[in-house]
């Protein structure tokens, strides 16, 4: 959850860390995607965590602004948002383009942020729920979190800028936010 907690807009919210939240049958329609890293599984292995990460938090930002209660999503199979998107608003549309939805939500929220001075670069975790020093009894026993690698994993699978957290200029235009350009990267417009 580390990453999440400190990379989403709103961080430190354990219902945004939703790489903890695999609703039904989403495995089965991304077979590219280990999912295995969910609920607490492997917590001493930090890498190829970020492809699961971002295809979560992209549905969980639609699960949010859908109204979507997040227990029945994830007591229904997860072609139920795209259906019941599709029924309110007369589009058809399937999981992925509410997967590309849910990322330019989480790139609006984190522009608005970095415009108004806020960055995950900024931000600092505990150390203490990183495992530092680790602990010596319970489920996390000897655990440090390696907070450079799953953020650098997840920058690099969100397009984000390593050095500044920045979503890319190039991310932006792909998910036709090219006019947030101005507003993130000021000097480089």
């Amino acid at each position: 959850m580390a990453s999440i907690y400190i990379n989403d807009a709103t961080p430190g919210r354990h219902g945004q860390a939703s790489q903890y939240c695999v609703p039904p049958k989403l495995a089965e329609l991304k077979k590219d995607i280990d999912f295995s890293f969910s609920f607490g599984n492997k917590r001493d292995i930090h890498t190829g965590r970020a492809k699961a990460q971002r295809i979560l938090s992209d549905l969980f930002h639609c699960v949010s602004s859908l109204g979507m209660c997040l227990w029945g999503y994830l007591s229904t199979e997860v072609t139920f948002m795209p259906e019941c998107y599709s029924s309110v608003t007369g589009w058809d549309v399937d999981l992925d383009e509410l997967i590309v939805t849910g990322e330019r939500i989480g790139t609006l929220r984190l522009a608005f942020n970095i415009r108004e001075g806020v960055s995950p670069q900024n931000l600092s975790y505990p150390a203490v729920a990183q495992g530092l020093p680790p602990l010596k009894e319970g489920p996390t026993k000897g655990i440090t979190v390696d907070m450079q690698t799953l953020c650098r994993e997840y920058y690099t699978e969100m397009d984000w800028d390593q050095d500044t957290g920045k979503p890319k200029k190039s991310k932006l235009k792909e998910l036709d936010l090219d006019w947030l350009i101005g507003d993130i990267w000021k000097q480089e417009k």
